[in-house]
């Protein structure tokens, strides 16, 4: 179960990815669209968590967290087909291409959610590990999918391939996972609206999660700001060949690998409190080199993925461990709305701030706020001895 988990988690965060890349390549590529105007394309990717947060935990705590993404991938796949159908034949209004991302936006969404339900749900004597080898699969993706991503940009047809080829095998596991586990198929029979009501009141009152909620939506600000643009100032800025471009971009995404890998070992020799607080924070400082103009700006990009990723790991154990099964996917939901949902407010912020600053002055705005905000953790554990040792 632990394994087949791990593998659609792959599959699932790849075709993720591959999408993220693949949408400012086409509008480089095929829509010659503006630089503000595909970041804002990108950035749409992301609004579902603004948008469907709420309805997706609702669909997750009325079924399951293993039935509901079975139904999810029989639309993606037909998203998909429809996405690949309107790129072949060249369509370029912006109407359409906005709606259809929202679309793929609503199934990444659903999916996100039920996994951080999921986890929980079936692993709860397990978190740190598997939320370590979740955050491991992350980071592998992060240094993969831009090569493929890249490599396919002369034949975008067929990354839409790889594509449905991923959707394909994660739809088959999880019908098995289903069968063999025909008993968990019975919803669950609460009162919806009290959990409604009580979901943002128990994030607001709990410190630590108030603390994970803003410590996390600072970091993704700032790096999806960091992410939207990187791909758009070395394919057209620094005029880098496709595929160089993605195993450079996957190169510098090592930092993530190597961070997913970290908590294992600092906790034992910090302790949970002083890793998510101090050692986070210290992670965070070489994100400064990104305002260099020399290589010095790729050792911060990579030294931002690693910090992410080792941050990530900690937070989400402290998330798992103190919501309640009955209402975690109403409280999951509600914590990314206001998390992931800063990734499609951040890309349109600097859709419109590219139109009045440079991208070096965009990047010292995203180095302040990423380190303020890893800094957070060191007040929020200060005196909190209760965190668990995992």
């Amino acid at each position: 179960m632990h394994n087949n988990f791990i593998t659609t988690e792959f599959n699932r965060l790849l075709i993720n990815d591959i999408l993220i890349y693949l949408i400012p390549l086409v509008g480089v590529i095929v829509w010659d669209f503006s630089d503000s105007k595909i970041v804002f394309l990108t950035s749409t990717y992301s609004i579902g968590f603004i948008l469907f947060s709420k309805l997706s935990g609702t669909l997750i705590d009325r079924y399951n967290s293993r039935i509901v993404p079975i139904y999810t991938y029989f639309c993606y796949i037909g998203m998909i087909l429809l996405f690949a159908w309107m790129i072949h034949q060249n369509v370029q209004n912006e109407l359409f291409i906005f709606v259809m991302i929202c679309l793929l936006s609503f199934v990444s969404c659903v999916l996100e959610i039920n996994t951080s339900v999921y986890i929980p749900d079936h692993f709860l004597n397990q978190l740190t590990m598997i939320n370590s080898h979740v955050q491991l699969m992350r980071s592998l993706v992060n240094f993969f999918s831009p090569i493929i991503a890249f490599t396919l940009s002369n034949n975008i047809m067929i990354t839409f391939i790889v594509i449905l080829i991923l959707q394909f095998v994660n739809l088959c596991m999880y019908i098995k996972s289903l069968n063999r586990n025909h008993s968990d198929n019975i919803s669950q029979d609460f009162n919806t609206d009290k959990v409604r009501v009580h979901a943002l009141k128990y994030i607001f009152s709990n410190r630590k999660l108030v603390f994970v909620v803003l410590v996390t939506m600072g970091i993704n600000f700032s790096l999806t700001i960091l992410t939207n643009t990187l791909v758009i100032y070395l394919v057209r800025y620094l005029k880098v060949e496709h595929t160089l471009a993605g195993v450079l971009i996957g190169l510098l995404s090592f930092g993530a690998i190597i961070g997913a890998l970290l908590p294992k070992y600092l906790i034992k020799k910090y302790s949970f409190e002083k890793s998510i607080g101090i050692v986070n924070f210290v992670l965070s400082m070489p994100f400064i080199l990104l305002i260099s103009h020399s290589y010095l700006f790729f050792i911060g990009v990579f030294a931002g993925y690693l910090c992410r990723s080792f941050g990530s790991v900690l937070r989400t154990t402290v998330q798992h461990q103190v919501i309640p099964e009955k209402i975690r996917g109403k409280v999951n939901s509600t914590i990314y709305l206001f998390t992931w949902g800063t990734i499609p407010v951040a890309g349109y912020v600097a859709s419109i701030l590219l139109n009045y600053i440079s991208l070096n002055t965009l990047y010292i705005i995203v180095v302040i706020i990423f380190i303020v905000s890893n800094a957070l953790f060191m007040i929020g554990v200060k005196d909190d001895k209760d965190l668990l040792e995992t």
